[in-house]
């Protein structure tokens, strides 16, 4: 499902590598898995909605949701070594709220790609998505391949099946009420007003 709507306070939803609920050891044919190759990880069937390579550029049905701000680990030399990053909801567009919701990172290795898969289905579309940690772990010691590849590209996967929902403005809200009040008063009114009888 795909819902339009504003941002509200915010908590973070931090996921780390230990977290993940698919890693490539287990799938050596998937070097770079697409949304055909997450369905059949998975056994759903799912669209990818949004995509960041290489802090370059985003593509996705979702590219203009999310911004990405990536995190490069000051522990090495190479530049960029992303470890991990942020995920960022764009307010007052549409977002990620399925049945089933993937989250790929994959690093940059191309001759051998590792990469982790995580269920985010609890993820409510909105929140930061923090991946690695990083920004609160002194030691880095949550973050992607420190010091190795860094991260290629991150992807969030969705519902097939999704369907675009419309959640009221709070301006429709405060006339649907508005509207219900008044049909309330109404009612009310005519209950207490006396009824003329005929007379014989």
């Amino acid at each position: 499902i795909i819902l339009f709507g504003m941002a509200t306070s915010a908590s973070a939803y931090t996921i780390v590598p230990s977290d993940s609920d698919w890693i490539s050891t287990n799938y050596p044919s998937y070097n770079n898995p697409n949304a055909t190759v997450i369905s059949t990880i998975t056994e759903h069937n799912v669209v990818e909605y949004y995509r960041e390579d290489n802090a370059l550029y985003e593509t996705g049905t979702l590219s203009g949701s999310y911004n990405t701000l990536f995190h490069d680990d000051p522990t090495t030399t190479t530049n960029p070594d992303w470890d991990g990053g942020t995920i960022s909801y764009v307010p007052g567009n549409p977002y990620v709220d399925g049945t089933w919701q993937y989250f790929l990172v994959r690093d940059g290795n191309a001759a051998v790609p590792i990469w982790y898969l995580f269920d985010i289905s609890d993820w409510n579309g909105t929140d930061p998505l923090v991946f690695g940690n990083v920004t609160s772990d002194a030691n880095y010691s949550d973050g992607f391949w420190e010091g190795q590849y860094g991260i290629s590209h991150v992807a969030i996967f969705g519902d097939g099946t999704a369907e675009t929902a419309k959640v009221p403005e709070p301006l429709t809200l405060i006339l649907y009420g508005f509207g219900f009040a008044g049909a309330g008063f109404y009612i009310n009114l005519r209950k207490k007003r006396p009824v003329s009888g005929l007379h014989s």
